[in-house]
């Protein structure tokens, strides 16, 4: 019986101090600035909820996009671009929502961004890349940035 009420008291202990240490900010966004000080305070506290359960995910999809991509790197005996497909969508991208991020302005980019391999950019290899504006002929470059492009 007694270590349930260690712990029910060392629980309420530890509610108070967090009480007492939040009270100057509170007393602080109240006096200055209480629209903006309140609202930084909100989104901060979003913030941090929001990475709760935005972080594991991230991570998990991570882990697994590393894992897949190592099994496809294997199966086409080594082919950096297949495993690249994989891997730079799950392993890039923001681990940590921002504050910027959560009132709008920043972006939030829970993957990553394949950059052009240097022969997509410049055309392929034989092939004279005349014009600038890319014709609506001819097929995209495949990259996935390109419009019409899929990543499959």
């Amino acid at each position: 019986m007694k270590p349930k009420t260690t712990q029910f008291r060392f629980s309420v202990a530890a509610v108070m101090a967090a009480a007492l240490w939040l009270a100057p900010v509170v007393v602080r966004a109240e006096s200055s600035q209480a629209g903006k000080a309140g609202s930084d305070f909100g989104i901060g506290v979003v913030t941090v909820l929001s990475n709760i359960g935005y972080m594991p995910v991230k991570v998990c999809y991570a882990v697994l996009g590393g894992v897949t991509g190592s099994l496809a790197y294997a199966l086409t005996g080594g082919n950096r671009d297949v495993a690249d497909g994989i891997w730079v969508p799950s392993m890039g991208g923001d681990y940590v929502l921002t504050t910027g991020m959560m009132s709008g302005d920043e972006e939030v980019r829970f993957s990553g961004l394949r950059k052009p391999a240097p022969a997509e950019v410049a055309g392929t290899a034989g092939e004279s890349n005349d014009s600038e504006v890319p014709d609506e002929d001819q097929p995209s470059s495949g990259s996935p940035d390109s419009p019409g492009a899929s990543v499959f």
